[in-house]
């Protein structure tokens, strides 16, 4: 931006004073992003540590305290797809399905090819598979009970 300023002056289409307020502006922009980013970093890095000390305390069967714990990284890094999985996981491991699938849900809609979004689908897939088994075994049940009342019916 200070060449082109800089071509602006020497063609007098900005006076010195305008191209340095000019530059200053720029400048300000610049740091703001720069902070944006910086605090974005620490945030994610801030959410990694928190999914690996959660990780963790799933693998030690402590369900209760990991979903805390991967919360707060949701919290902290909202478009971190991995803690909003292993928080399917642990809600999903304590009997909190329905809650279990829409964390899996929003970790594969955040981002599919992450690896958080991939385990995600996965579990995704193996509730719709349970899922299904269920209502088979359902079905048959109430095959089984009609084709015994038929029965009973008859005699």
């Amino acid at each position: 931006n200070a060449l082109l300023h800089g071509r602006a002056v020497v063609g007098r289409k900005e006076t010195l004073r305008q191209a340095f307020h000019e530059l200053r502006y720029d400048m300000q922009k610049a740091r703001q992003t720069l902070e944006g980013l910086t605090e974005k970093s620490r945030n994610h890095k801030k959410a990694a540590n928190l999914a690996e000390t959660g990780r963790k305390r799933y693998n030690s069967g402590e369900y209760a305290l990991a979903e805390r714990i991967f919360r707060d990284a949701a919290i902290a890094d909202p478009r971190y797809t991995l803690p909003i999985a292993y928080l399917g996981h642990t809600l999903y491991k304590q009997g909190k399905y329905e809650e279990a699938a829409v964390a899996w849900k929003r970790a594969y809609e955040l981002d599919p090819s992450s690896e958080g979004g991939k385990r995600a689908q996965e579990k995704l897939e193996m509730m719709k598979h349970q899922q299904t088994g269920v209502l088979r075994e359902l079905e048959d049940l109430v095959r089984q009970s009609k084709g015994t009342t038929r029965k009973d019916t008859l005699r």
